[in-house]
């Protein structure tokens, strides 16, 4: 089986996430940290603490943890077989759906962006981009 860069990249890229993710459920560790208040728009404290910051009673970060955790299994499970790269190409569209909305919220709304919920979209952005990669190298 030929070695397809794109399933290692989008795997690497969804472990790099689910990382990220889990640290995001931890606002009290995110607020504190040197890099997240920047300056009043980079600030992650009024995204992971605000009103936005659940949805359904649930942190947004949980859904970022599922969302990378499933990216993350799907991606695994293309290294073995190229095939599955179909199901996480639509799996990111989804997360980037997601994504989209997420940004509108910390630019338009909240007013402040937060640069771990970037670091995570941007992520995210890698797996379907890397998912796409894989597609074209499997044929």
């Amino acid at each position: 089986m030929p070695f397809n860069r794109g399933a290692v990249g989008a795997a690497a890229s969804a472990l790099a996430g689910l990382f990220v993710s889990v640290y995001l459920l931890f606002p009290e560790q995110v607020t504190s940290s040197p890099y997240c208040t920047i300056n009043r728009f980079l600030s992650c404290g009024p995204v992971v603490t605000g009103e936005y910051s659940k949805f359904l009673g649930v942190p947004v970060a949980a859904y970022g943890v599922v969302w990378f955790a499933a990216a993350s299994a799907l991606s695994l499970l293309s290294l073995r077989g190229p095939h599955l790269l179909r199901y996480l190409t639509w799996w990111g569209a989804v997360g980037m759906a997601g994504v989209a909305y997420l940004v509108y919220l910390e630019f338009f709304v909240i007013g402040s962006v937060c640069v771990f919920c970037t670091l995570a979209h941007l992520l995210g952005a890698l797996v379907l981009g890397f998912a796409v990669l894989g597609r074209s190298e499997s044929g």
